[in-house]
């Protein structure tokens, strides 16, 4: 599947698609100008949770889920049963981990069957409506039914062609099946796809967006100077926000990196050892065929990497601080042949969403924000705030 999908989170796929994300953007500040309309402060979680499905419901479906209009629309009604999942069912994800064997005996699946018939259902209506009446998004929709019809990606250009090769040199370091044309896939296969994109992007992308909203209330100094960049940008660029005018926001890369530092989606990264490795300067061997589980929160929280670890400090990711320390010393994303495969797609959203904010608001804590440590919210699978980060949002005039 890596091999088949890994063209379609291209720089040039992703900005096909940044419209979409784009509307949803401009959708969140109207969400937030709702809430602030109430005068109450904003739970900042549920309202990009809502924004996160959107986003997700219209590039990985291709439809409108309204979720940001409606917080009680069914698909994400339907979606949070994943993230909200019965004792029983966590109980089964817990053996999936741990006891897999055990797992099949008990014959019990961690997410109910009603989810996956609702993912088949929307994914095949929207595939099916598409080839009757020959619509095009360019959405992730339309990139799996290209490969379902002819086998792999359409590389846009030579620059995306160019970027499909760097790509696919990772691959082949992974010792992945590379010969395509023998791989098969079933129907249920790219509708599976589809829910994977949920998985992955949901919860993640809307828990960076609050950490990072969060951190930039608690430091008024970052949050002004990220906002005179963005508007720097923007100003060249008759004010639109734009897949390059984002790219061009180095500082904003930088907030994003620290925010990921500080508050890794995912705690620790599990790889299985291809072959005998002794770790230079020990005794220890570690053997083909092992399970590694890679501690991100233990690398990132390192002071001999990361001084003042609990700091938010987006000066450690300037080119010179980041040429300083060893490599692999930042992995949010994982690294190497499998790096998430959706890494691009996913900073994008957690960007055109602190693009669209602090250029209409400006972001403070309030009475009912929690104070730091955050606590991390149990058995949510990444890490998510314990406690609901209240915010106050100012318009900007």
């Amino acid at each position: 599947m890596r091999v088949k999908l890994t063209p379609t989170f291209t720089s040039g796929k992703i900005k096909n698609m940044f419209y979409l994300i784009n509307n949803c953007g401009k959708e969140l500040v109207n969400c937030i100008d709702k809430e602030m309309a109430k005068g109450k402060s904003v739970v900042v979680k549920d309202t990009v949770a809502r924004y996160s499905t959107d986003v997700i419901a219209s590039c990985a479906f291709g439809i409108n889920a309204n979720a940001l209009a409606d917080p009680n629309c069914e698909f994400r009604a339907t979606m949070r049963k994943v993230f909200e999942p019965t004792n029983s069912q966590k109980f089964v994800g817990l053996l999936s981990i741990f006891a897999p064997w055990l797992r099949k005996i008990y014959r019990k699946e961690s997410i109910s069957n009603e989810i996956f018939e609702y993912v088949r259902r929307t994914f095949w209506d929207v595939a099916e409506h598409r080839k009757k009446n020959g619509v095009a998004r360019k959405d992730f929709v339309d990139i799996l039914m290209q490969i379902k019809h002819e086998g792999e990606v359409q590389a846009e250009d030579s620059k995306d062609a160019e970027e499909i090769k760097q790509d696919s040199k990772y691959i082949n370091l992974g010792k992945l099946k590379t010969d395509k044309s023998d791989i098969k896939l079933e129907d249920d296969d790219f509708a599976a796809q589809a829910f994977v994109f949920i998985v992955a992007g949901f919860e993640t992308s809307s828990s960076v967006i609050t950490f990072a909203l969060y951190e930039l209330a608690r430091n008024p100094a970052i949050q002004d100077r990220l906002r005179r960049e963005i508007q720097t940008v923007l100003d060249k660029n008759n004010s639109e926000v734009t897949y390059e005018a984002i790219a061009d926001m180095t500082y904003l890369e930088m907030v994003v990196s620290e925010t990921l530092r500080k508050y890794p989606t995912v705690p620790q990264v599990e790889r299985r050892c291809l072959q005998d490795y002794k770790i230079p300067g020990s005794k220890i061997t570690i053997e083909k065929g092992t399970y590694v589980t890679i501690s991100v929160l233990g690398i990132h929280w390192d002071p001999a990497i990361y001084p003042e670890p609990d700091r938010f400090d987006p000066e450690r990711f300037t080119p010179e601080n980041k040429s300083k320390r060893p490599s692999f010393t930042h992995i949010p994303f994982g690294e190497g042949p499998r790096i998430c495969i959706g890494m691009r797609f996913g900073q994008m959203q957690v960007k055109t969403a602190l693009v669209h904010i602090l250029t209409s608001y400006q972001v403070r804590t309030c009475a009912e924000t929690p104070q730091p440590p955050l606590g991390i919210k149990p058995f949510s699978g990444v890490n998510a705030p314990k406690k609901d980060i209240v915010l106050a949002f100012s318009k900007l005039m």
